[in-house]
């Protein structure tokens, strides 16, 4: 296949499905544990006896659902118990620290195919798993210290991409 004046395989299909399924990750890790998580939390019960007097007192609305706006750290958060402050915080963690390297993983996912289709879908396969643990262990009650093994698994599969990607732009300017 010829796409802007570069041969790319019909692999490259597979790089393209991986990348898709890492953006889909991201948010579905948002929707699955911070959802979950938010969604227990920041009831209605919870937020109508915490804050429904003072937000129509100084705002004038109707209090908006599950916390929003408070990420982790605000006022509606000063109302959890330390455990549910602890299990919101390591679901929120989990997720920024997926979107802090989203856009760096797909792109990189997306050069390193150019001229790997295959490698550079398995790291992006790897990549995936590596933040599925990630996120399953820092959602846990254990908290950080469980994230380990995904952050090693993700890290190194990001690393060896960045390399595979930089081995594809080699590729590219030969003209291979």
């Amino acid at each position: 296949m010829n796409f802007l004046g570069l041969k790319i395989a019909n692999k490259y299909g597979l790089v393209v499905l991986t990348a898709t399924a890492i953006g889909a990750e991201c948010i579905f890790t948002g929707y699955g544990a911070v959802g979950r998580v938010r969604n227990k939390v920041f009831s209605k019960k919870f937020m109508e006896e915490n804050f429904k007097e003072i937000h129509t007192r100084e705002v004038g609305s109707e209090l908006p659902p599950l916390g929003y706006p408070d990420m982790g750290n605000g006022r509606y958060s000063d109302k959890l118990s330390y455990k549910e402050w602890f299990e919101f915080n390591n679901a929120q963690r989990a997720h920024y620290n997926f979107v802090e390297q989203v856009g760096i993983v797909i792109p990189v996912t997306l050069v390193a195919g150019i001229g790997f289709p295959l490698i550079a879908s398995g790291l992006g396969s790897s990549y995936a798993v590596g933040r599925l643990l990630y996120t399953l262990g820092y959602s846990s009650k254990e908290g950080p210290k469980k994230r380990e093994t995904g952050a090693m698994i993700s890290g190194i599969s990001l690393m060896a991409q960045l390399g595979v990607a930089a081995l594809s732009g080699i590729k590219i300017l030969r003209g291979r």
